[in-house]
């Protein structure tokens, strides 16, 4: 992880309340989808997916809209569907 300094003029546009995606994983490999609305903050959406986990992995997303469409922005979480995921945690470690 890195961070610096950056001048928060440069933004050019914000979204109060954006729209989340979670996406529970079952050991079956079954996906169950939710979109979160009118969230006050990212961390309400984290306590919820955390309550609704039950075991299962998750990933948090918010979503951005562009001329292409829906986009995703993941937020935490990885996909044990997707190998080649750059967050996946090897199962056991914790950090």
């Amino acid at each position: 992880m890195k961070a610096g300094a950056v001048d928060e003029r440069t933004g050019n546009w914000e979204v109060e309340f954006p729209a989340y995606r979670v996406y529970f994983f079952s050991a079956d490999g079954a996906t169950d989808t939710y979109r979160v609305v009118e969230a006050r903050d990212v961390h309400q959406v984290f306590r919820w997916a955390d309550t609704q986990a039950r075991g299962r992995r998750y990933v948090v997303y918010v979503e951005v809209e562009d001329a292409r469409g829906i986009g995703l922005l993941q937020l935490t979480g990885d996909d044990p569907n997707r190998p080649d995921d750059p967050r996946r945690v090897p199962q056991g470690d914790l950090g």
